[in-house]
């Protein structure tokens, strides 16, 4: 006889990891586990259903939130049996629902926000701190912080402490210090980083002092770092971050300390994903291009290296795998061998089509500069390479293919559209820790569209492995700058590419509307192996369907179009296009398109999409339209919020298809175009109008 159920929601994200992380607890006796989940989490739950007697599967649908399911199900489960075996079960739970962020009652305002969050206090009652200090983790202090409130302080002495009352929940002589970047890129070398520790939560502001070979010790400037969301989509630490630059002429041998409510602490190193010491592996010394780096007590030391220094690095290190990794030993020594060269390459996203990429690369290709070009097909090189010359034909690489991985690790330039790992890199994350010390190119981001969603835990400057970004408006170098940790000089201030085959001069010839939502990923999954796996149920009983069905069907639009003698053409997004059959149209006046050029349009209805400023480049009318408002603010597709806030955009914002038809008879009323506060913010929004981003690009990279 079972002790206790268990109901646990399986977030569709990071779903196979989530599960894993419960395998000890599923073969335990005392619990029946009920999984509920989404039919595209379902064959992973069925593994695991199937291989434990004490687990099954409801996979029937629900109009909870997340947060709802969570709190009933571990109200219930602590009602039916309280001990440490469900309160470990529990603390795993919610420590993947803040990674996966389906903890927070996002979708609740004001006071019943507030009481949706004591609910969440009132389960973390039940749980014994060490359970929670012994996560070493931010989500884990973050998690004493919603349990206790205002009852936590910092005592900062001999140790760093953080306390409760007597008791001592943390304890260190030292501060994390987390390099998240060391980089040669022109005359220069650049170390960013960021302090953290679970007392700054509780304390004034740190200082960090940096010494150099026998310099004196200088301070060093701290801004608030994206790490403050570590772990999580919600703000759970404080974290500190630096970044230094030296000339690239000098030995480097530098060290740190960290003053804390003015007493000092030594620095200790810790490594993220982008920087190739290793403690993991063991690589505390690696040789790229020029330059030595290595650790020892503490001190970074990056001096000049010769060539015959590099191959000798190379050799080694190669060697070092021959017996417990064959075929990393395979590729560390063709690179080895292989002929250096200047070789740039060129990456859009799989399944949307041709991009900033690939239109800098057909721009860049007959360049005579000695670089060598490819463009990277993550998808059929067959269906590709209709857009390109015979000689380009030549230059076409296979996403992930071994030439791919080779070309990477030699390759001066990687120009990418989306700076996503799975668009770009071609090894998987557990495979690039082996290889990171050999890449020693920059990574330059074109951007796909402007960036307007709030995502400062995955787009910025701490968090990415790139050396530039492209940007197209002033509103960008602020946005970068102030939120998203980017130092100015990273920027190319050129506009995307596209915007070259884009004039904003020329009206268009017919009354055409467009209506170009984004995706939802509440909606639909990425697959491992990169494929977009579908739920046409789930798809057809959202709010999102139902609406955007509605409006695309409605007598009224039907009717205003006929009246006023106007066309709509529906674009979803390409990885929504799947679902294009599930639209039943019957209206001449309105089509569904799988691409569209936004020039033909004066009018644009869309939602969070950043395709909207495309429209707001041509100066044309936008209304925005999102039935699933309520699932945009719970979180459930990937953010929030805008850092353009849509109710100061730049068009009407509406949740009703009926609001929707109002808004754009007020704008065909207007003879299509923006209405008065829109067309002001529209104009000027945009560095200029010229057709020479691409040139400008080439030459800020060359």
């Amino acid at each position: 006889m079972k002790n206790s159920r268990i109901e646990l929601f399986v977030p569709t994200s990071y779903t196979e990891k989530y599960l894993k992380s419960f395998e000890e607890f599923f073969i335990d006796d005392d619990f029946e586990f009920i999984l509920r989940c989404e039919p595209i989490s379902l064959n992973f739950c069925k593994k695991y259903s199937d291989k434990y007697s004490g687990v099954s599967i409801n996979d029937s649908p629900t109009d909870e939130y997340p947060y709802e399911l969570f709190c009933r199900s571990w109200e219930n489960s602590f009602r039916e049996c309280d001990n440490e075996k469900i309160r470990k079960i529990f603390v795993n739970d919610i420590v993947w629902k803040i990674k996966t962020d389906k903890l927070f009652p996002y979708h609740l305002i004001g006071d019943n926000y507030e009481q949706g969050m004591e609910k969440i206090s009132a389960l973390l009652q039940k749980t014994d701190d060490s359970l929670l200090t012994e996560l070493r983790c931010s989500n884990g202090f973050y998690l004493l912080k919603l349990k206790y409130h205002d009852e936590l302080m910092a005592d900062c002495g001999k140790y760093l402490r953080l306390m409760h009352g007597g008791d001592v929940l943390y304890e260190s002589d030292t501060v994390d210090l987390v390099l998240t970047r060391i980089k040669h890129t022109g005359d220069k070398i650049e170390i960013c980083g960021y302090l953290q520790s679970p007392v700054f939560d509780y304390c004034d502001k740190p200082m960090l002092f940096c010494k150099n070979n026998d310099a004196e010790l200088f301070e060093i400037d701290l801004y608030e770092s994206s790490w403050c969301y570590d772990g999580s989509k919600q703000r759970n630490n404080t974290a500190w971050g630096f970044r230094i630059t030296f000339s690239d002429r000098e030995n480097i041998s530098v060290s740190f300390k960290i003053s804390v409510c003015s007493n000092s602490y030594d620095a200790a190193l810790k490594f993220g994903e982008w920087v190739a010491f290793n403690s993991g592996l063991g690589r505390y010394e690696y040789v790229s291009g020029t330059k030595r780096y290595k650790i020892t007590d503490g001190k970074i030391s990056i001096t000049e290296a010769s060539a015959a220094d590099e191959k000798k690095y190379k050799l080694k290190s190669a060697l070092s795998y021959i017996k417990k990794n064959k075929k990393v030993f395979a590729v560390r020594m063709m690179n080895l061998l292989m002929p250096k060269k200047k070789i740039w390459l060129y990456h859009d996203c799989k399944g949307v089509g041709r991009d900033n990429a690939y239109y800098q690369f057909i721009h860049d290709f007959d360049k005579n500069d000695g670089v060598e070009r490819y463009y990277v097909v993550n998808g059929s090189i067959t269906e590709a390479e209709q857009y390109f010359t015979d000689e380009q034909k030549n230059h076409l690489l296979v996403f992930r293919s071994n030439k791919h991985k080779l070309m990477y690790l030699m390759a001066e330039k990687i120009i990418t559209a989306y700076i996503e790992k799975v668009n770009y890199l071609p090894f998987f994350d557990d495979a690039y820790p082996h290889y990171i010390d050999l890449f020693s190119g920059e990574v330059i981001y074109l951007q796909h569209g402007i960036l307007h969603a709030h995502l400062p835990w995955k787009y910025s400057y701490d968090r990415l492995d790139l050396s530039y970004e492209v940007i197209s408006s002033e509103y960008e170098k602020r946005n970068f700058c102030n939120n998203y940790c980017f130092p100015v000089e990273a920027l190319i201030k050129s506009k995307m590419p596209r915007y070259d085959f884009t004039d904003s001069n020329i009206n268009p010839t017919e009354n055409r509307i467009i209506f170009a939502p984004s995706w939802r990923k509440y909606l639909i999954s990425l697959g491992s192996d990169g494929n977009w796996i579908t739920d046409r149920d789930k798809f057809i009983n959202s709010d999102y369907f139902r609406e955007t069905n509605e409006f695309l069907n409605s007598k009224e639009l039907g009717n205003l179009l006929e009246d006023k003698n106007w066309y709509l053409d529906y674009k979803p997004h390409p990885i929504f296009a799947r679902y294009n059959d599930c639209y039943k149209i019957d209206n001449p006046r309105i089509s569904i398109k799988d691409s569209a050029d936004a020039a033909d349009y004066k009018i644009c209805i869309t939602d969070y999409s950043s395709y909207v400023f495309d429209f707001v480049y041509l100066q044309r009318a936008v209304v925005y339209f999102i039935p699933d408002y309520s699932e945009f603010k719970a979180g459930m597709n990937d953010y929030r919020e805008l850092d353009i806030p849509l109710e100061d955009g730049f068009g009407e914002l509406t949740q009703k298809a009926d609001d929707a038809i109002e808004a754009v008879k007020k704008i065909i009323a207007n003879d299509g175009k923006p209405l008065g506060k829109y067309a002001e913010k529209n104009n000027g929004f945009f560095f200029n109008n010229d057709k020479n981003c691409r040139d400008k690009i080439y030459e800020a990279l060359k």
